[in-house]
C-alpha cells in the first residue's frame, strides 16, 4: 500500500512537473480539482502508514527494552545465587580447618591420655612392689623381729610411704578421669559439628543442583 502511495505521488509529481515545463513553452494549463484530491489522499495515505510504521517500532522497541531488562535482572539474581555460594564454600572450608584442628587436638589429647595410663600403670606396679615388700617387711617384724624393729617401728616407717603413694594414685585416677570427661565432651562437640557440615553441604549441593535447573530467560 505504501509503494502504490508512493507511485501515486511520484506519478503526480511527474505530471505537474510535465505541465510546467509545458506552460512555460506555451499556454499555461490550469490544475485540475481530481488531481490535488488525488494528492491530498496520497499525501493523507503515506502519512497514515508512516504513523503506523513507527508506533509498530517504537512498540517493538519497547518490547526489546523489557526482553533485556528481563535478562539483566536474571543475570543479577544468577550472580547473587554464585556469590552465595562462594560465601556457603567459605563457610564450609573455614568450618572443615576448626573440624580438622580440633581433630589435631584430640589426637593430642588422646597421646596425654595414654602417657598418663602408662604412668598410672607404672606407679600401680611400683605400688604393688613395695607393698609386696612391706608384706614382706611386715611379716618380718611379727615372726622374726627382723633388725631389732618392733612392728610400731615398721609401721611408722612404712606409713608416711603409703599416704603418698595413696595420694599420689588418687590424684592420678582424678586426672584421669577429667582427660576422659574433657576427651567425651570434645567428641560430643565434634560430632555435632560434623552433623552441621554435612548438612550445609546437603544443603549446598541441592541449592546448587536447583540453580543449574533455572531455565534461560
Amino acid at each position: 500500500m505504501q509503494k502504490t502511495s508512493v507511485w501515486l505521488l511520484l506519478s503526480l509529481a511527474y505530471s505537474l512537473s510535465s505541465a510546467r515545463r509545458q506552460g512555460e513553452r506555451h499556454a499555461p494549463v490550469p490544475y485540475f480539482h481530481d488531481d490535488i484530491n488525488v494528492l491530498s489522499q496520497g499525501l493523507l495515505q503515506l502519512g497514515v502508514e508512516l504513523k503506523m510504521q513507527v508506533s509498530y517500532s517504537k512498540n517493538h522497541i519497547g518490547h526489546l527494552f523489557k526482553q533485556l531488562d528481563s535478562l539483566n535482572m536474571s543475570l543479577v539474581e544468577l550472580l547473587t545465587q554464585v556469590s552465595q555460594q562462594e560465601r556457603k564454600k567459605e563457610d564450609l572450608e573455614r568450618r572443615a580447618e576448626q573440624l580438622d584442628k580440633r581433630n589435631d587436638d584430640l589426637h593430642q589429647l588422646v597421646a596425654e591420655l595414654q602417657h598418663q595410663m602408662i604412668a598410672g600403670i607404672k606407679d600401680r606396679e611400683k605400688f604393688n612392689e613395695r607393698l609386696n615388700l612391706l608384706e614382706q617387711k611386715m611379716e618380718d617384724a611379727v615372726f622374726f623381729k627382723a633388725g631389732g624393729l618392733s612392728l610400731t617401728e615398721v609401721m611408722d616407717d612404712i606409713m608416711p610411704f603409703l599416704q603418698r603413694q595413696s595420694q599420689r594414685i588418687d590424684e592420678l585416677f582424678a586426672e584421669v578421669e577429667m582427660q576422659q570427661n574433657q576427651l567425651h565432651k570434645r567428641d560430643t562437640l565434634i560430632k555435632r559439628l560434623w552433623e552441621k557440615v554435612k548438612s550445609k553441604h546437603k544443603l549446598t549441593k541441592e541449592t546448587v543442583k536447583n540453580g543449574k535447573k533455572t531455565p534461560d530467560v
